[in-house]
């Protein structure tokens, strides 16, 4: 683990562990398992400050702790938008290809994580604080002008603000991902009887040492 700083940049390691759960995809089939049975972060330490070992075993715990949810929303359907992290693991499956795309996908997941840290929650509350200040202002300006009128302002421009309102109150004050996790998890428990879920577990875990075994027997100067 001596050039993980080296490995990083040629995204290696993020390579390995994206490898690592590959093979344990079944198409319709949605990975579960209990959080932290890979392990908890260790926040104690600002991410800079560990060493190689604890950056690696960091990002493992990272994207298998998060795993479960991305494979989840493969399984959405509607109205949800897809970047290429949603998209690479939607394409996955046991012996294809791994794009740089996705790996670098993956990388940048990982490094608002080393950024953040404990802040992590940061971005969603401060657009909390903005969905609430648009959502304010929209409503006090329908309710001043309920009664006054414009010739040049057909109440039919009003929908388009209420419109903005179910929008902020759908996509930021709600969690619709989230609603929707919770509906395709419970689905996916009634089609995977518990003797799979631990087979798959035991599968992420076999297949990820072996990624690590190899990662370390490629990486040594």
């Amino acid at each position: 683990m001596a050039v993980y700083d080296l490995a990083e940049k040629c995204l290696l390691s993020t390579y390995t562990i994206v490898a690592s759960v590959q093979d344990v995809i079944s198409p319709g089939h949605l990975p579960i398992y209990k959080s932290g049975h890979f392990g908890r972060r260790d926040l104690r330490t600002h991410w800079s400050q560990k060493s190689s070992r604890a950056k690696f075993e960091d990002d493992k715990l990272v994207l298998l702790e998060a795993f479960p949810d991305f494979m989840g929303m493969t399984m959405m359907t509607g109205p949800i938008a897809e970047d290429e992290l949603i998209r690479g693991f939607r394409n996955m499956g046991p012996n294809k290809d791994i794009p740089l795309w996705f790996v670098f996908a993956a990388q940048c997941f990982l490094d608002v994580q080393h950024v953040l840290e404990q802040d992590l929650d940061r971005p969603h509350k401060q657009l909390l604080q903005t969905g609430d200040a648009i959502r304010d202002s929209i409503k006090h300006n329908l309710e001043f002008h309920k009664s006054l009128r414009v010739d040049t302002w057909p109440r039919t421009n009003d929908f388009k603000f209420k419109e903005m309102l179910t929008v902020i109150e759908d996509w930021v004050q709600g969690d619709i991902v989230a609603s929707t996790l919770k509906k395709v998890s419970h689905a996916s428990r009634v089609k995977i009887a518990s003797n799979s879920r631990r087979r798959n577990v035991r599968a992420v875990n076999l297949s990820l040492a072996d990624a690590c075994l190899d990662w370390k027997q490629h990486a040594r100067p």
